[in-house]
């Protein structure tokens, strides 16, 4: 019974809160964690090289969880880890490497290099799936590009920054009409809900007038009405033949409900 009721108590507990180092400053590690860092990314140096992909994964890891002892000073040094990884022979490493950077590391290396993968996609936008795979699926299948993809845009959620809600938005407006409202679109959706700007709410309205299959509309549409209930607005389209038109007419009355900028983001957090 005592142990029923201890991990009831533990299920109900508040989260524990972020470690914070006083001697740390943004943008300036102290001396301590920085002499930590240079000796563990000594030693997973090898790691990341490993032919391995599990191994290179397993690196990544320890060297993001480097940031846990001062969350409130993340290190570029750490963040240009997990960044360069981006560039990895293997999709699933790239995948690891994305998640972890969008995880509390340095905020200006994570939004830029996020940016920079995100233009990647568009770029080769009509070749993607072989380009991400290789031509003989060297880097990776169709459906580890998919994750890469979908675990791509679910990060963005974490970047509260202008520059990755334009980005995702030219992505999203760049996808073929088919993909709207299927995994990878929603996932880039929800991000862009989540940041939550007027230009970021009116990209994921766009989508509504650029595709005829009636259930992935409605996916997108039901996206937007959930926002309209986080928000408390009563007020909202129902779902037919106008619903961009409506969703944007929508989107104009209510828009002092959605900040027009985020600006830059700097790593601060939201209070728990």
């Amino acid at each position: 019974m005592l142990k029923l009721l201890l991990l009831a108590a533990l299920a109900t507990a508040p989260p524990l809160p972020l470690e914070d180092c006083e001697a740390c400053r943004p943008g300036k590690v102290c001396a301590q964690h920085r002499a930590e860092e240079k000796e563990e990314l000594k030693r997973l140096a090898p790691l990341l090289k490993s032919e391995d992909p599990g191994q290179r994964m397993g690196a990544l890891s320890s060297a993001a969880a480097l940031t846990e002892s001062h969350e409130n000073a993340p290190s570029k040094a750490v963040a240009k880890v997990l960044a360069e990884a981006l560039e990895d022979d293997q999709l699933t490493v790239r995948e690891t490497a994305i998640v972890l950077l969008a995880d509390g590391q340095h905020p200006e290396i994570a939004v830029t290099s996020t940016v920079k993968v995100l233009k990647g996609f568009e770029k080769n936008m009509w070749s993607l799936m072989g380009t991400m795979t290789g031509p003989n699926n060297e880097h990776g299948t169709v459906e580890e590009a998919m994750q890469y993809l979908e675990a791509s845009m679910r990060a963005c959620s974490e970047l509260p920054d202008d520059r990755i809600v334009k980005a995702l938005s030219t992505l999203l407006a760049a996808y073929p009409a088919e993909m709207r409202g299927e995994p990878v679109a929603m996932a880039a959706t929800h991000s862009l809900l989540e940041l939550g700007t007027q230009d970021a709410v009116s990209a994921v309205i766009k989508q509504l007038g650029r595709g005829k299959e009636t259930t992935r509309l409605r996916r997108i549409h039901m996206a937007l009405v959930r926002v309209a209930d986080e928000k408390e607005i009563e007020a909202r389209p129902a779902f037919g033949d106008k619903v961009e038109r409506e969703w944007t007419v929508w989107l104009r009355k209510n828009k002092r409900a959605f900040p027009a900028k985020l600006g830059k983001w700097t790593g601060e957090r939201e209070e728990e």
